[in-house]
């Protein structure tokens, strides 16, 4: 088995306490339909992000131009727009999560619905779907979508948001 420490950071006064924050990501972190379970991963929250593999960092708008959450692999840091998070129920949240781990795990956008007509985990779905219905949770599909290729250009979109954050604070 392989353990993947992560850290919890925020960024909005509107979220529910940490603990409360803490306790649902744990849950979809290490639920039996989640990647832990698929990949052999067991999650573990650690109070100090030096030493965390992975961060989730809830922030109002991660991006200054659009509802966007990503991951950042520079940093290891998923960047979840807690605008959506307020607003939208566990579906989402459950949605939201797993995408976004998806991409530290190295898989890809998935385009195609599934043989019972749910999107998998990897497709976009923040701003609707193109399936008959919406999906929280990675799929066989999901779990065989590595690409390479998709990360290296999110290390470069980092690089970039990085850099925008810097001059946005230095102006």
């Amino acid at each position: 088995m392989k353990y993947i420490k992560y850290y919890i950071k925020l960024n909005d006064l509107r979220l529910p306490s940490k603990y409360a924050l803490s306790t649902q990501i744990a849950w979809i972190l290490n639920h039996p339909k989640g990647w832990g379970k698929q990949l052999g991963i067991q999650f573990n929250e650690i109070n100090s992000q030096q030493w965390a593999d992975l961060t989730f960092y809830f922030t109002p708008q991660p991006l200054f131009f659009t509802n966007w959450s990503f991951y950042c692999a520079l940093n290891r840091t998923l960047y979840l727009n807690s605008d959506n998070w307020v607003t939208r129920d566990l579906d989402y949240h459950i949605y939201l999560i797993n995408h976004e781990l998806g991409h530290f795990l190295n898989r890809k956008h998935l385009h195609i619905c599934l043989p019972d007509g749910s999107a998998p985990v990897m497709m976009q779905q923040t701003n609707g779907c193109s399936c008959e219905k919406t999906n929280g949770w990675p799929s066989n599909l999901d779990v065989r979508s590595i690409h390479p290729i998709e990360v290296i250009w999110f290390y470069y979109l980092g690089i970039l948001i990085l850099i925008s954050r810097l001059l946005i604070f230095l102006i």
